[in-house]
């Protein structure tokens, strides 16, 4: 996760300041509790080498799976709320940037030919 987090933030602090990063992983975290209530227990997170206070400790003795599962809601979270504050075309461009492997159309492009 710290490292994922390191790659965004690198890519997106320039675009949305730290403050912001932080404050939109932090929501992120919150938006994960629902599901994964033991991530209630996490603190502040601390940029740029994005640790979670307290992370480690909430996910001690749980399913590897299962924190794997949390650490993704983490994520997921993230990249929706980056792409409602700054646009679906640049913020996944943005992260586009940080994994050029995955692949991206950008909004408006349809891979299907149209129809006669």
């Amino acid at each position: 996760m710290e490292r994922v987090c390191q790659a965004l933030h690198n890519q997106l602090a320039p675009l949305v300041g730290a403050p912001g990063f932080n404050a939109l992983l932090a929501r992120a975290a919150k938006l994960a509790v629902r599901e994964f209530p033991f991530l209630s227990a996490i603190g502040a997170i601390t940029t740029p080498n994005c640790s979670f206070d307290g992370l480690r400790q909430a996910a001690e003795g749980r399913d590897p799976a299962v924190v794997a599962d949390a650490l993704v809601a983490i994520l997921a979270n993230f990249l929706w709320l980056l792409v409602i504050f700054i646009g679906e075309n640049l913020g996944l461009r943005k992260v586009h940037e940080v994994w050029p492997d995955v692949p991206f159309t950008p909004p408006g492009f349809s891979s299907e030919k149209a129809q006669p």
